[in-house]
């Protein structure tokens, strides 16, 4: 009888819904970005970002890095991934396919850009406008978003809410998945390397 009442808790935690909520700010006016990330309404990591610093990896350095340094790290990038490779690529399988199995349960979006010329505001606001009503038409969410341009200033204000779910056993069947695809494909090649 223990035994039973053991697996119907199991089989209960396993199914539980795990949620999650995703909150990104963003803002020229201030120059900081905000993300915060709950797990079932507690806060479980926050961090507040420089904007510059969002602006040098995107957009480079301009020229400020050594060439000799940029060749080491090259260098040391690609050591690193030769030693990890498989495992990198097995992980990199089990979360697309994680990944997948996430479920949208409501996103919001509030977002106002200017970048001091109207065509270009004009396109990118219809641009995104267009972009995440076809994401909530995927996801079937009803949410219209407040997306507008600013005409008279260069701004970039971005608020993002989501809340996404996921229950363990998906996770559990998107790993299993993902090892058997791993050992299918091993198989694969060992047979293909006999028979030539």
């Amino acid at each position: 009888m223990i035994y039973l009442v053991i697996a119907v808790i199991f089989l209960h935690i396993i199914t539980l819904p795990i949620t999650v909520k995703i909150c990104a700010k963003a803002d020229t006016d201030n120059g900081t970005a905000k993300i915060t990330v709950k797990l079932f309404f507690i806060p479980i990591y926050s961090k507040i970002i420089a904007l510059e610093k969002i602006k040098k990896k995107i957009f480079g350095s301009n020229g400020d890095v050594d060439p000799e340094e940029q060749e080491e790290e090259k260098e040391e990038q690609a050591d690193s991934q030769a030693k990890t490779g498989a495992f990198k690529k097995f992980l990199s399988e089990c979360a697309v396919a994680v990944g997948k199995r996430i479920r949208v349960r409501d996103m919001d979006l509030a977002a106002l850009i200017g970048t001091g010329d109207a065509a270009a505001d004009a396109v990118t606001v219809g641009a995104l406008r267009i972009a995440y009503k076809q994401a909530c038409c995927y996801f079937g969410i009803s949410s219209d978003g407040d997306i507008r341009p600013e005409y008279n200033d260069t701004v970039f204000f971005f608020d993002f809410f989501g809340i996404f779910s996921l229950c363990f056993a998906d996770i559990i069947f998107a790993v299993c998945g993902a090892l058997l695809s791993t050992i299918r494909i091993s198989k694969r090649r060992n047979y293909a390397n006999v028979a030539e």
